[in-house]
């Protein structure tokens, strides 16, 4: 009688766990038939799942290349002179990828970025087509 309650159980459970699997995809496939949104919306929906990832975001100042004996002799008052020139735009990068161009400004007593201009970034959208 026992091995009989047992398979009961064990189809119950296999019959549920069956619904469930076939009611997840069905959920799952309602949820991602974009294929009457607008391409602005099906772009946005596609996007949703990243929102809120947090990324780094660096202002790339300028850069230089030093030897190790140059590095060793840098002392308080040192000064180091990058490859930017004064007014040229800096660098704005996500993650290490240039993103965006920018021009330094001050915004109450803090360092700012004004975005001059935004790198095609449409390659890397491709992804969540």
């Amino acid at each position: 009688m026992n091995d009989k309650n047992n398979t009961l159980e064990n189809y119950e459970n296999n019959n549920t766990n069956v619904e469930k699997k076939i009611q997840v995809k069905k959920n799952f496939e309602n949820n991602d038939d974009n294929s009457n949104l607008d391409p602005s919306v099906q772009k946005s929906k596609n996007l949703n799942f990243v929102i809120d990832i947090p990324i780094d975001i660096t202002i790339e100042l300028g850069k230089i290349e030093l030897k190790i004996k140059d590095l060793l002799d840098l002392n308080t008052g040192s000064i180091l002179t990058l490859d930017k020139y004064s007014g040229e735009p800096l660098n704005i990068l996500v993650n290490k990828c240039i993103i965006a161009k920018g021009e330094l400004v001050i915004v109450d007593e803090k360092y700012g970025i004004r975005i001059v201009s935004i790198v095609d970034g449409s390659k890397y959208l491709d992804i969540f087509k």
